[in-house]
């Protein structure tokens, strides 16, 4: 049975960075979004797998964001509503780890510099983001909240560290759809994935870890 989990998550590693090459070459819809979605998925049905079904949805939820930003007009709405709803789910996962295991007191002094550097970004944005203002208000205050509860939990770092680089990726979009500045190539994807792996493999150890009593 954990030999199974494990492959979907090789294979989920495998797809997603093979998805990199769609930086450089063109390849068409609908197999574009497919393939951006695969890996996702793939790391959605590890954690299922495992027990982990919050975090399963959450991975989901993320997938199905995938699709909505590689159709051919990119519905960053859809997008950010897909999104939210993953990161409620971590959120509400990393809660669930706090009420069994209790908060993490080293993860306090953490927490200034990520919710200044959230409020540094959207000040940063703020005047791009035009008919965007609202959602992403709502996008930027739901990511925070997940970044927060994840350092304030017991999750392992490797979860922590899993937010953290969501949230930097989503920085990374940022830049073009409010500041028309171009990311490195590769970098929201490379983030992004690594994000996504990291928690899909943080979240299932937290969940089989030891509850103390």
């Amino acid at each position: 049975m954990k030999n199974t989990a494990d492959i979907l998550l090789y294979c989920g590693v495998a797809v997603a960075a093979t998805y990199l090459v769609t930086e450089f070459i063109a390849v068409p819809f609908p197999a574009v979004a497919i393939w951006k979605a695969a890996g996702i998925i793939l790391f959605g049905l590890y954690a299922l797998w495992n027990g982990a079904r919050i975090a399963a949805t959450g991975l989901l939820f993320s997938a199905a964001g995938d699709i909505a930003l590689a159709l051919p007009e990119p519905n960053f709405i859809a997008g950010m509503a897909f999104f939210g709803t993953a990161h409620i789910l971590y959120t509400l996962a990393f809660w669930h780890l706090i009420r069994q295991q209790g908060r993490d007191p080293q993860g306090l002094p953490v927490l200034p510099g990520l919710l200044a550097y959230s409020v540094l970004a959207l000040v940063w944005f703020l005047p791009g983001m035009g008919d965007l203002l609202i959602p992403g208000l709502a996008y930027q205050a739901i990511i925070t909240l997940m970044v927060v509860t994840s350092f304030f939990s017991n999750a392992p770092l490797s979860a922590k560290i899993g937010a953290v680089l969501f949230m930097l990726s989503d920085t990374l979009i940022a830049f073009g759809l409010y500041r028309d500045m171009t990311a490195p190539p590769g970098s929201i994807w490379l983030t992004y994935a690594a994000a996504q792996f990291l928690l899909a493999l943080g979240l299932v150890q937290a969940r089989n870890q030891p509850v103390a009593p």
